[in-house]
């Protein structure tokens, strides 16, 4: 009888025991990890700047996490991950302005991704997109929409007036389509030549972007991969020139930091003086004698609205 006492006494102890470390681990004091909340300050404006009321608007927000990496008998190790998205929507107010604001789980929001933002009414392009704060579980961005077709106008209004000078054997302004090196209608890394330089200054050569391997963190990857982030290629190391023998890479300069030049390439890529510039572009004007794009000067102009105003800046 006092054996089975002892036995109740010992578990009723441990019930205790295990309710206070359950109460502690729940403590309110330790912090849970927070989720990451995307936040959208939208703005809708008519041609005139003044706000405009019940817009239907969305907006998307993705993370990445666990990340980790994997080993393909092809291409080597590389890093993959998960992403999440979530979204949420709202109409405008009085002021034309929607805050709308979705949150990912914690355990799914190991880096941010990308945040965007949907206006329903097809009538309406958002003029600006900026950043307004970045924490640790936090992303702050400002959205100013306005109807479609108001930039035309202004355009037209205030575009600048290009004079030449009688008998002008110059340049003139063209589309930029003249700078499509290899004639496949668009212009991609493979009309971008790169000057190269030593960070001392001293020139290393001209080099297309699939001659130049950029350091990706794990491994090198090919130049053409990497042509929308030029201009932050001072910030990474790359290898400019290389050949293959057999299997093997073989680099023509030593990795480092560079400074790079691009550019893009009227001309034959091997010739890049003057004189061939000017006649790859008088062949070009030649060839297109009969499109008003190439025989009439072209404005091309961006529309948005200063920070902290309505104000429109062209």
């Amino acid at each position: 009888m006092v054996e089975k006492s002892k036995r109740a006494f010992r578990a009723f102890c441990g019930a205790i025991v295990s309710t206070l470390l359950l109460l502690a681990a729940t403590e309110p004091g330790e912090a849970r990890p927070m989720d990451w909340t995307f936040t959208g300050y939208v703005e809708v404006q008519d041609p005139s700047g003044k706000p405009v009321a019940n817009v239907p608007v969305g907006m998307e927000g993705t993370t990445r996490y666990d990340f980790r990496r994997e080993g393909d008998p092809d291409y080597g190790v590389f890093w993959v991950w998960d992403t999440a998205s979530c979204s949420a929507r709202g109409m405008t107010d009085s002021q034309g302005q929607a805050t709308p604001s979705c949150s990912i789980p914690w355990e799914q929001a190991e880096q941010p991704g990308w945040q965007s933002l949907r206006i329903s009414d097809s009538r309406y392009n958002v003029l600006e997109r900026k950043e307004l704060s970045r924490t640790a579980h936090a992303l702050s961005m400002s959205f100013i929409a306005a109807f479609e077709g108001m930039e035309m106008p202004l355009v037209q209004k205030f575009a600048p007036k290009l004079i030449l000078t009688a008998g002008d054997q110059g340049v003139r302004p063209s589309p930029v389509e003249i700078m499509d090196r290899n004639g496949d209608g668009r212009l991609g890394w493979e009309d971008v030549q790169v000057q190269v330089y030593t960070i001392a200054g001293d020139p290393l050569g001209e080099f297309k972007l699939d001659e130049i391997l950029f350091w990706g963190g794990d491994h090198w990857y090919s130049g053409a991969y990497q042509y929308p982030y030029l201009h932050y290629v001072m910030k990474y190391y790359i290898i400019p020139g290389f050949h293959i023998e057999g299997d093997t890479v073989v680099p023509d300069n030593p990795p480092g930091i560079y400074i790079m030049i691009p550019h893009f390439e009227w001309g034959h890529i091997d010739r890049t003086d003057g004189i061939d510039w000017y006649g790859t572009y008088q062949q070009v004007l030649q060839a297109h004698a009969d499109d008003s794009r190439y025989t009439h000067g072209t404005t091309y102009a961006h529309v948005f609205t200063t920070q902290g105003s309505k104000e429109v800046v062209i």
